[in-house]
């Protein structure tokens, strides 16, 4: 199945370079010229195949398969159309604008071979730049800015080929939109797509109220260890208060600078997320500080200035799933569809998301005949986190051939607990993308070096933040 996955865009690939190859555009005097039709007629045509034969298809199966892992048609009908548009965009449109700039198949596979060794190299010099930090939740952001380049450069390729049959031009136009999509991977900052997540937020927050600061109850946790490279590694435990019962926050990236007495400065190059440490609802500044700078400052009180990027969850919903002897598909808030299988000792529990990644957080709560006593039962079986990778884009779908995505959890029922009932799934969406401030003066580094020859005693292991479902009324 997953060779097969693979093998459908070449196959689609194929189909359309013979498509396009059947009247081609770069060669000196192809003998469709003199034929009666016009050019837009014949652009026309291949537009319609390609509709006909890849996208119908594909839009027909995607539905086929929503239907059968339990999903409705109508609320997944915009996800469906718009998937064709990503199709269109990243499958179809790039390979016809190299069929007509190229002559034949040959020269088509050098160019795919040249385009996989220039993103390769890129993708190296991004390594060594740090400049290839995964965005996660915000990928889709960078994915869009580089789809809309592809998108604009293939058809102003295709457009002027079909009309002008200018191949040195454009060819000239393919090489300039290969490096201007290079160069937004590379060097779209991640603060410009935290600022648009946050233009896209559903709810105002006051951010007046939070508190960014120096965590004292974990200062055991600082660290500013030297490394025998010279550099030193540092690490400032922070504390986030103000917010209401009703929000819960999640941190995604942490940017600082360093301010010594003497007006000497640092600050932390990379992108947000690169500089983020967090366990549960602990988050600490993570950086790798010049020798120089350090030693000069170590000894000197100095100060600290930064901003923390937060995504703020609210908006809680709940499902109950009831828990059988055969799967049955319930759709369940902020997942798509689950199912809770009784199985000897175990409860299965089945989750499936249509056509995208889901940004909410899930929480699944298993309740008996007699609810349970928190600290009574483990965890691992208590409460289950819906683990998945999330995205935090507007759009109904994103680009994938696989339209539906499954997550199994067993869990382990004890002994004496009696016979489960249901599933609680508790679930809160993000409601809001700030950036907050903070500043820590009169910070002594020197009170937390550690050097990486004399490894330090384990620090008490920070406490993890329990999963809970949420607060405030549910719906």
């Amino acid at each position: 199945m997953a060779l097969l996955t693979y093998l459908l865009p070449v196959a689609w690939w194929a189909l359309i370079a013979r498509l396009i190859y059947d009247e081609p555009l770069a060669v000196e005097q192809p003998f469709w010229v003199t034929r009666p039709y016009s050019r837009k007629s014949l652009l026309a045509a291949k537009v319609l195949f390609i509709v006909v034969f890849v996208n119908l298809p594909k839009l027909i199966g995607d539905a086929l398969i929503l239907l059968a892992y339990g999903f409705q048609i109508g609320p997944e009908l915009g996800g469906l159309l718009w998937s064709q548009v990503l199709l269109m965009v990243l499958f179809a449109l790039p390979v016809v604008a190299l069929c007509v700039v190229t002559t034949g198949f040959v020269q088509l596979l050098i160019a795919i071979f040249a385009l996989g060794l220039a993103a390769a190299g890129w993708n190296l010099a991004a390594s060594e730049l740090g400049a290839n930090v995964p965005w996660l939740a915000l990928e889709w952001t960078r994915f869009c800015c580089m789809g809309v380049v592809v998108a604009a450069a293939a058809l102003a390729i295709i457009a002027w080929q079909y009309a002008r049959r200018d191949t040195a031009r454009s060819r000239l136009i393919t090489g300039g939109a290969v490096l201007l999509v290079l160069l937004v991977y590379m060097f779209l900052p991640w603060t410009a797509a935290f600022a648009l997540q946050s233009r896209l937020s559903s709810q105002a927050i006051d951010v007046s109220t939070i508190r960014i600061g120096f965590d004292e109850g974990l200062k055991w946790g600082a660290r500013a260890l030297v490394n025998s490279g010279g550099d030193v590694e540092l690490q400032v435990p922070l504390r986030i208060t103000g917010l209401t019962d009703q929000l819960i926050l999640k941190p995604e990236g942490i940017s600082a600078t360093i301010e010594g007495p003497g007006g000497e400065s640092w600050r932390a190059d990379g992108p947000p997320p690169s500089h983020l440490r967090s366990v549960g609802d602990l988050i600490s500044l993570h950086a790798n500080v010049n020798s120089t700078f350090y030693q000069k400052v170590k000894d000197q009180p100095v100060r600290v200035r930064g901003s923390v990027y937060i995504t703020l969850y609210g908006n809680p919903r709940r499902t109950i799933i009831p828990i059988e002897d055969r799967a049955t598909f319930h759709p369940t808030a902020g997942v798509g569809v689950c199912s809770a299988v009784r199985s000897n000792r175990h409860v299965i529990l089945t989750c499936r998301s249509a056509l995208k990644s889901r940004a909410d957080l899930v929480t699944f709560e298993f309740i008996g005949k007699h609810r349970f006593v928190a600290g009574a039962l483990p965890s691992s079986f208590r409460t289950i986190s819906f683990a998945s990778p999330i995205s935090y884009s507007p759009f109904p779908a994103e680009a994938g051939l696989v339209p539906v995505t499954q997550y199994v959890s067993l869990a382990e029922v004890p002994k004496g607990v009696g016979d489960e009932r249901e599933v609680r799934a508790f679930a809160l969406e993000p409601v809001a993308h700030i950036k907050k401030d903070f500043e820590i003066a009169e910070l002594r580094l020197t009170e937390f070096e550690v050097d990486d020859a004399l490894p330090p005693s384990a620090p008490p292991r920070p406490r993890k933040a329990p999963v809970k479902a949420p607060r405030g009324p549910l719906r």
